[in-house]
């Protein structure tokens, strides 16, 4: 359990060095603070702020507790903490708000569900560049889109059917792209990485529970690594049986690993392992070209 002693969103401005402006007091239930149960689900009140186009939206909030909750791999955006209320510090160990939302009319709800190569990790600091972000800006405001990636992920994390699932199930079509942390570590806790057959029952349980709630599925296959010949051996295995898996499940198939390796060798990570702003063009571009119809553009 933690405690949220205040809340607010402003106005960044157009980069991290800009004066911050517009602070708008978040509540919860009208009030300005809030103790958070574990494993608790809540939303604040709805906040009106107009925030300029290009300009970056703030969150400021301070939090106190033992072990809060937090994304481990937030060096996307730029993110400080600190312990006094005044010295503020680069901090990757930061607890974020699951979604900031905007109440709005829109075609198709969209969300992407991974690992770090989802979340967008390693790529250019505040870019925006990685494939979910492009995708994300390449479909508007007619569109919602929800980035569920979360660094170190695995199918087997996804597969036990919780909270975090159960986000993805919510929107209308729902990108699932796993398979890198499956084959390298297996599950949480585990003795090693997965076999082909095993990240493949983790994948076909997320499906089959996408399938049962009406959600439209789209099913990336693993992307190159620069692999072993041990680790490369299973990826490649996984990968001849993605497209059936999503057959049997009622989901569509895209090629993920192709739009990131070079035609004369599957195996290598042309644009890296996270694959860099050249590689999230690439996927966007391959993406859309694919999806538009099912996306309605």
């Amino acid at each position: 359990e933690y405690e949220i002693s205040s809340a607010y969103v402003c106005d960044g401005g157009t980069g991290p060095d800009d004066e911050i402006t517009s602070r708008t007091e978040v509540t919860f239930d009208g009030a300005g603070s809030k103790k958070v149960a574990p494993a608790e689900t809540f939303w604040s009140d709805p906040v009106t702020l107009n925030i300029p186009e290009d300009h970056y939206l703030v969150w400021e909030w301070t939090v106190t507790g033992k072990d809060i909750p937090c994304n481990k791999m937030s060096n996307l955006t730029s993110t400080t903490s600190s312990k006094n209320g005044s010295d503020f510090t680069y901090c990757d160990d930061v607890p974020l708000p699951l979604l900031i939302g905007a109440k709005r009319d829109v075609k198709y709800r969209v969300t992407a569900i991974g690992d770090s190569i989802t979340q967008g990790c390693m790529t250019d600091f505040m870019a925006y560049e990685f494939w979910a972000a492009r995708i994300a800006k390449e479909l508007g405001s007619d569109y919602a889109f929800w980035n569920c990636g979360l660094g170190w992920a695995r199918a087997s994390d996804c597969a036990q059917k919780g909270n975090w699932l159960g986000r993805a199930l919510n929107s209308d079509i729902m990108i699932v792209a796993f398979g890198t942390n499956d084959i390298v570590s297996g599950e949480y806790g585990g003795d090693g990485g997965n076999n082909a057959d095993e990240v493949n029952g983790y994948i076909s349980d997320i499906l089959e529970q996408s399938q049962a709630a009406g959600c439209r599925t789209i099913l990336f296959n693993a992307p190159p690594q620069d692999y072993d010949e041990e680790h490369e051996a299973v990826r490649t295995a996984l990968n001849d049986t993605e497209k059936q898996t999503a057959e049997k499940y009622g989901a569509e198939y895209f090629d993920f690993a192709a739009q990131l390796s070079p035609t004369d060798d599957p195996s290598a990570a042309l644009y890296g392992g996270h694959p860099n702003g050249e590689g999230g063009e690439a996927v966007c571009e391959a993406f859309m070209k694919q999806f538009a119809e099912l996306l309605g553009k």
